[in-house]
């Protein structure tokens, strides 16, 4: 298996879709396996990052006389969560809708908006 290839789904793994509890394949054979990560960014290496670029007067530059620093740690972790395509793609569609242009959503039917 190639290392960046993840692996297949076992059975001990198969749990209901976390969005709306079904089985996951009760909308078809395709289905998501989601992990979230969440990120504090660190105001300080960004500000150090942001005076080196200034500094330099390229980011290209910056990068290799700066020393390698994280600007992000990681505080929180969620899954792998498994997702029906319904719930995926309801998910996409409402937040397509709800980003639409004000004389986009005078198009929509009533219960969409």
């Amino acid at each position: 298996m190639d290392k960046d290839q993840e692996p297949g789904l076992r059975r001990e793994d198969v749990t209901p879709c976390h969005g709306c509890g079904k089985g996951l394949g009760h909308q078809g054979p395709v289905i998501y396996r989601v992990t979230v990560q969440q990120l504090f960014l660190d105001g300080q290496a960004i500000q150090e990052l942001s005076a080196m670029e200034t500094l330099c007067g390229s980011p290209q530059i910056a990068a290799v006389m700066s020393p390698v620093q994280d600007l992000a740690s990681p505080t929180a972790r969620w899954g792998p969560l498994l997702l029906c395509q319904e719930c995926v793609l309801s998910k996409m569609i409402a937040d397509a809708m709800e980003d639409a242009a004000p004389d986009q959503r005078d198009n929509m039917p009533p219960g969409a908006r």
